[in-house]
């Protein structure tokens, strides 16, 4: 049986102790001696950290782990060699086989290691890979066999030492689902005699094999839920051994440099020339690559920085262009009166007026309308998936809306409505990569939707309406740690800010009430927790760190006030239920009255007053209220290496969906981002 006490377990940053990051925090799991136990939760969340400790590829924690009533604290590293040897069998997702070596051989290395006979590594080694249906295909080579025989072969060698205890990191992430089902139901079968333990992110398969699932979130453990709860639970923990002595690793020297050469004599003629090429081109290469590596890296980084400046960027309208679209025909068509013309000029000094070729190419042209891409919720969760199917790649994802809340502020001696200046943290996974945090040791990223964080530009800027609220107008030169705690103003919802007219129109408030407005328990003031700005590149030298600003004022956040997606959430729910939306939502005209108060709104808000069809969307989203995004910006890091499969990633959303539903992106229709 296992028992993980208190584990906590932190990733420590030795020049920055801020960035220290807690994968677990005070995690307490009892495992029994036998099932199959699955670890559910979002990248980044600890299951992988835990599954290292359980089989003891990380021993620096804080906590204890028990196995079989043995505290392993007085572990050795022989000792956790032995352990991990005899007792833990490892399936990891990458398969990790010997390609070099038969399917057979790849499993008796694990016996040989632990200094068992010949005769012993042949029969077990057999034995498991009979029992996982592979008997067929001992001497073959791993690089014949298909994904889901791969895994089997890793499944025979964990199995091949008779360990207690089955560690499965994502084992069905590379394959099929038909092959998935095959390898769940092997270790199925033998969760019925050990102790299975998998980490996945698929849902599905978890709930449909195991009998019990953890899940965890941000390092700690969200539930614990148990499937097939055993009877003879109680029975079986007063049976427990109370003490545990674990055999040592018994591989020779002799035999370790007997295997060597056996791979080496394997491949004789690639060994010869290995030796013969590495002896050249060594000598060559460490020339050539002194000579290149850095200015490869600096133009690759250079190239990247260029590529950040603009996000990939999927809008509402299909085409820039008017919005029409002209059929392959057509375009061929053009293509060959432009040709004409071409060649007619060759061969002439003529002038020619140009509203001729104009009036050709139009004749053929025919136009027709391209309908507008329909950013769905569901496109939106899907674009946000991205962040965790790659997670390096993305470096942001900004979805805008609310932009047209406002805010209300104290300025001087007075208050004034602003919708400028704030904005909302983008969904990121890496954020804290792209922005220091600076202001001491007090300042910090928000959590709670009362609180927000004070974003720079490249130059160390804030914009002027922000300095003007936090009275900072007439200084110079402003300390970080002077705006950690100040009140920044707070966010009124339109039931207060709006007052109902008879004839279902409504005013907003004159400024006489600002101040019992911003008094108002339904004000939610607003805190500075933090303040950061863009990454100085420290490591850098002088050109390259000016090179680095100069390319990457396209910030993730806009420079000004940026408040939680708590806050986000909350003002877009206030507002879509706020009564001056539910009306606007039913006619295409203003609902703000015709005194001189509208007018300052319409000023204010720049409210349409045409009767068009989409001036009910307009009306709403000068109020405040968002339903569907016009554009969706994606940042990504190594745009170079990355941009390509986050498209076609994005591109499966429109897999068995009509073209109207589909989503076009504009790399498709202009070759741009």
């Amino acid at each position: 049986m296992l028992q993980l006490k208190n584990i906590t377990k932190t990733y420590y940053n030795k020049k920055d102790p801020s960035k220290n990051v807690t994968a677990l925090k005070n995690v307490n799991i009892t495992f029994p001696k036998q099932g199959f136990v699955s670890i559910l939760g979002p990248s980044g969340c600890g299951k992988t950290t835990l599954l290292n400790i359980l089989g003891g590829l990380d021993t620096s924690y804080n906590g204890q782990l028990i196995v079989d009533n043995v505290e392993t604290k007085t572990f050795k590293a022989n000792d956790w060699d032995a352990y991990r040897n005899n007792h833990v069998g490892f399936v990891f997702q990458e398969y990790n086989l010997i390609p070099h070596q038969s399917v057979s051989r790849n499993v008796e290395l694990v016996l040989t290691i632990a200094g068992a006979s010949k005769m012993e590594t042949k029969e077990n080694s057999r034995k498991v890979l009979t029992d996982v249906g592979l008997e067929d295909k001992l001497l073959q080579n791993p690089n014949n066999l298909s994904g889901g025989q791969k895994q089997r072969v890793a499944i025979a060698r964990a199995l091949v030492n008779n360990p207690e205890l089955i560690l499965a990191d994502e084992p069905t992430s590379a394959l099929d689902t038909k092959t998935s089902a095959q390898i769940m139901d092997t270790l199925k079968e033998i969760s019925k005699k050990k102790l299975v333990i998998m980490v996945t992110h698929n849902v599905e398969l978890a709930r449909k094999y195991s009998s019990r699932i953890i899940s965890m979130l941000d390092g700690e453990v969200q539930s614990d839920e148990d499937f097939e709860k055993s009877e003879e639970r109680e029975e079986f923990l007063k049976k427990l051994p109370q003490s545990y002595k674990y055999g040592k690793s018994k591989m020779k020297f002799k035999t370790a440099a007997e295997l060597s050469f056996k791979n080496l004599m394997g491949k004789k003629r690639r060994t010869i020339l290995t030796v013969l090429a590495g002896s050249i081109g060594i000598i060559c290469l460490s020339i050539i690559l002194g000579i290149i590596n850095g200015s490869k890296n600096f133009a690759k980084d250079l190239n990247n920085m260029m590529l950040k400046t603009e996000p990939f960027m999927i809008t509402e309208k299909r085409s820039i262009g008017g919005g029409y679209d002209c059929s392959d025909d057509d375009v061929k068509k053009m293509e060959a009166i432009v040709d004409s013309e071409l060649d007619d000029a060759s061969n002439s000094d003529d002038i020619k007026n140009p509203i001729n070729l104009s009036e050709r190419i139009e004749k053929v042209r025919k136009k027709k309308k391209i309908p507008d891409n329909n950013l769905t919720p569901e496109f939106q969760a899907h674009t946000l998936s991205v962040l965790e199917k790659y997670p390096g790649a993305v470096n942001a994802i900004d979805i805008p809306r609310n932009r047209g809340a406002s805010f209300l502020c104290k300025v001087g001696q007075g208050y004034e409505m602003m919708n400028s200046g704030f904005s909302e943290i983008p969904a990121s996974n890496n954020l804290e990569t792209q922005y220091d945090l600076i202001g001491g040791e007090n300042s910090r990223w928000p959590n709670e939707k009362g609180e927000v964080v004070a974003v720079l530009n490249m130059f160390n800027h804030l914009p002027p309406n922000i300095l003007a609220v936090l009275g900072c107008s007439d200084k110079s030169v402003i300390k970080p740690e002077e705006l950690i705690n100040k009140e920044i103003g707070c966010f009124i919802p339109n039931n207060l800010k709006f007052v109902k007219l008879e004839d279902s129109k409504f005013d907003l408030k004159p400024k006489k009430d600002y101040k019992d407005m911003y008094d108002s328990k339904e004000a939610l003031k607003l805190k500075i927790v933090g303040v950061v700005r863009p990454k100085r590149h420290a490591e850098r030298g002088i050109f390259e760190r000016k090179l680095a600003m100069m390319y990457t004022q396209a910030q993730s956040i806009d420079p000004g006030i940026a408040y939680t997606k708590a806050l986000g959430d909350y003002i877009f729910e206030t507002t879509k239920n706020s009564e001056i939306v539910k009306v606007q939502k039913n006619t295409k005209e203003s609902v703000l009255g015709e005194d001189e108060e509208k007018k300052k709104m319409d000023m204010m808000y720049g409210i349409s007053k045409k009767d068009k069809k989409d001036s009910m969307r307009e009306n709403l989203e000068k109020l405040g209220y968002t339903e569907k995004p016009k554009k969706i910006m994606i940042y990504l890091n190594d745009p170079v290496s990355n941009k390509s499969k986050v498209l076609e990633y994005l591109k499966e959303y429109n897999e068995g969906k009509s073209d109207e539903d589909s989503i076009m992106f504009s790399e498709e229709k202009n070759g741009e981002l």
